[in-house]
């Protein structure tokens, strides 16, 4: 996916899911773009694969991610779920 492709989908994904988006960049100040990423498709509740797909990454890589996002979060990772699971 180009830069421009993910602003775009970016910025409808803000459209829809604002509350949620704002949620997440005030509890994880610390999270990076890419993270914003994965974080964005689990919202939208697509699987590994499919997030592989869209980003045009390998399924190993999504999970590498999600792995390095909970190492990074700790003991707050429950919390983005929690954040990701209210409707």
């Amino acid at each position: 996916m180009t830069d421009e492709n993910w602003n775009a989908f970016k910025r409808e994904f803000i459209k829809l899911y604002g509350p949620f988006y704002d949620s997440v960049i005030e509890n994880f100040p610390e999270l990076k773009e890419s993270n914003l990423k994965i974080i964005m498709l689990q919202k939208l509740d697509l699987s590994n694969y499919e997030m592989a797909n869209l980003l045009g990454v390998t399924i190993d890589a999504i999970k590498k991610s999600k792995q390095c996002l909970k190492k990074k979060l700790g003991e707050r990772y429950e919390l983005l779920f929690e954040i990701i699971d209210y409707k």
